[in-house]
């Protein structure tokens, strides 16, 4: 028994970006096989949207198993979710940034895609497969077929990366009104494209002003300009993810000196930038590799240490 098959994909009010046309057949144990014609001797090239912001509809006419619901699922969020191959883990687009998911956002997305079968049915012609179609995306609303989606969607080429693909440029600084280029002191939107995964919770106002913070910094200083003027300047650096500099700064003094203070308040003010981790992080290893401790610190900008003896 053979089926004619046309897998097309389209952008929402356009015209097919590319198409191809098979034929299926059975095997003796009843599963369906591709067969291609011989001026078409392998699959089409991948294809993809004409935009990373204008949402494709794949239109797959027979194509209702899971792996076809994994390629629906990689098709209309491709740019916006990504799986990690190093660390095993899903990243998620949430308009600002990529955000590591434990399984929420990403099932939200294959909960969309699967009722935008529905809208695959609407577009049929043919009756009779718009029903099928409509069937079987309510038969997709099961949480098994769902997961499947996801497991399977691992494996597509257009949502697999590696954690080092991310947080590339060191001048880029992610805040809640946009993304601030600390080069040229610019806003730019948001944008996919950056590939950032951290944010600092708050919007950036360049005229914004800080009296608390400059009276505590003159207090603790005791008003020495200097020091406070080499303070403002390594934390504009750490702000960076730039290393050029080679420096590791630290704060001694006697007890309740402003040392916590002034770090847990960058802490706060980093947010997603900023990290703590035990002083014996920075202790040579023997092996000459980087611990697991080290590891954990990548795409970190502030790392804070307390109480070195």
């Amino acid at each position: 028994e053979r089926e004619r098959i046309v897998v097309q994909r389209v952008a929402p009010g356009a015209v097919p970006v590319a198409s191809a046309t098979v034929e299926t057949t059975t095997t003796a144990t009843g599963a369906p096989v591709l067969v291609y014609p011989e001026s078409q001797p392998g699959p089409c090239p991948p294809m993809q949207c004409p935009s990373p912001d204008l949402a494709c509809l794949t239109t797959i006419t027979g194509w209702r198993t899971d792996l076809g619901n994994a390629q629906r699922l990689a098709d209309r969020h491709a740019g916006r979710i990504y799986w990690l191959t190093d660390s095993q883990s899903w990243l998620v687009w949430d308009g600002r940034r990529y955000r590591r998911d434990s399984g929420e956002l990403v099932m939200q997305a294959a909960q969309e895609t699967v009722t935008s079968i529905y809208l695959e049915a609407a577009n049929c012609e043919d009756s009779s497969e718009r029903v099928k179609l409509a069937a079987y995306a309510t038969s997709c609303e099961r949480e098994g077929k769902l997961r499947a989606s996801i497991s399977l969607a691992r494996a597509q080429s257009s949502v697999m990366a590696k954690s080092d693909q991310f947080d590339i440029e060191p001048h880029l600084l992610n805040v809640l009104n946009g993304t601030l280029n600390l080069s040229t002191g610019e806003m730019q939107p948001h944008n996919t494209a950056d590939r950032l995964t951290r944010l600092v919770a708050c919007d950036y106002n360049p005229d914004a002003a800080c009296p608390t913070w400059d009276w505590f910094l003159d207090r603790i200083m005791d008003g020495n300009t200097d020091l406070i003027e080499y303070l403002r300047r390594a934390v504009g650096y750490s702000l960076t993810g730039s290393t050029q500099e080679h420096c590791l700064f630290m704060l001694h003094g006697t007890g309740a000196n402003g040392k916590s203070t002034f770090t847990e308040t960058l802490c706060d003010l980093f947010g997603e930038y900023a990290m703590h981790t035990q002083f014996s992080t920075w202790a040579a290893s023997d092996r000459g590799e980087a611990t697991h401790e080290v590891a954990a610190l990548a795409g970190a900008r502030l790392v804070v240490s307390n109480e070195a003896e």
